[in-house]
């Protein structure tokens, strides 16, 4: 018996040695992408982000109320991405450089104290909401009022404001209208491919166009408005005329995202739903249209995950479907006609 097992092992030990080898090999080397990528340093297109951001309050001289903020990948990690009141290309912080105390409510770095981020209004998770981007403004008892910022002004949102109402602002991120009235800011290079005879995509990588972006939100701020609602966020996944990608868009919509926070303003996301799990600690809420008729309402669930709203609008006949659907997933979800012009509201209540 001694004799055929160690003949079985004199047959067998090569392959065994040589399994051993190879498992050890892929071990080795499954260690050291993690490595790699646990040290990569994010590029200037500001990724990767996917932490609790932490802020110093402060009165900047452009209007900004935040002078520095830090994004917390782990407990071992941040990003430095605004720093004296000046946004900055990313810096990767180690565990070392900064000192996340106990709570979590709080981290020093540089002798300065950064609070975490909240939001500069309370955002309950279930809350109704309106859309109207024209016409004289309706009074519907809403929590939350979306208006388009050039078309309406600041006594009107101040009087939506004395109501009660949460009054975001609407900023057409993505596309050129010939009607706003900062059109001549466009540089011919910025205009990209026709939606129609008014409108065209914009090159949202361009300096000119993110400069246009940061004085609107910034009207915003001084208009009253309490947040701003960003749309036409997805050139990358349309016929734009620009090679834009995920990532690029990623980097734009994060971009007027904190820019909107470093005025203390809300900020609510519109289409593109393949890049959600991107863009939802940057954003405090998402508003769908047509989510239901596209069939991608469960793209915005991360936002649900992080206790953030998604409130949804769609324009087809009221469905009870549809609304016990909503509540499954609970997301908002109300009823209105494609213009925006205030003359429908329906809800699933």
């Amino acid at each position: 018996m001694r004799v055929k097992l160690t003949a079985i092992w004199i047959l067998f030990a090569p392959l065994l040695i040589l399994a051993y080898q190879n498992c050890s090999r892929s071990s080795f080397d499954s260690t050291t992408s993690a490595s790699q990528r646990e040290t990569d340093q994010p590029s200037n297109s500001g990724q990767p982000y996917d932490g609790k951001a932490y802020v110093v309050h402060g009165n900047c001289v452009d209007g900004t109320q935040i002078e520095s903020r830090i994004l917390l990948k782990s407990a071992y990690e941040g990003h430095l991405i605004r720093d004296n009141c000046q946004t900055i290309a990313p810096v990767r912080l180690g565990e070392n450089e900064f000192d996340l105390h106990s709570s979590n409510a709080t981290l020093s770095y540089q002798a300065k104290e950064f609070v975490l981020e909240t939001p500069p209004v309370n955002v309950p998770k279930q809350a109704s909401f309106f859309v109207q981007f024209q016409g004289a403004l309706k009074n519907y008892a809403v929590d939350f009022y979306v208006v388009d910022l050039f078309d309406y002004s600041a006594s009107e949102i101040a009087g939506l404001r004395t109501n009660g109402r949460t009054v975001l602002c609407h900023i057409s991120a993505g596309i050129y209208e010939n009607w706003r009235s900062d059109r001549d800011r466009f540089a011919a290079s910025d205009l990209g491919s026709s939606l129609n005879s008014s409108e065209r995509w914009i090159d949202t990588r361009s300096a000119n166009v993110r400069s246009i972006m940061l004085e609107r939100v910034g009207l915003a701020s001084q208009k009253g408005c309490q947040g701003v609602y960003l749309t036409n966020i997805d050139g990358y996944a349309k016929s734009s005329g620009f090679p834009l990608t995920s990532e690029s868009q990623i980097d734009f919509n994060r971009f007027l995202a904190f820019a909107a926070r470093d005025r203390r303003l809300l900020v609510a996301q519109s289409q593109a739903p393949e890049i959600v799990p991107s863009l939802t600690d940057a954003f405090d809420l998402a508003i769908v249209g047509q989510c239901f008729s596209e069939g991608n309402c469960g793209s915005y669930q991360p936002y649900v995950a992080r206790g953030k709203p998604v409130f949804v609008f769609e324009y087809s006949a009221r469905s009870e479907d549809q609304c016990r659907v909503a509540n499954t997933l609970s997301i908002t979800l109300s009823y209105t006609n494609a213009a925006h012009d205030g003359s429908r509201y329906e809800t699933c209540q």
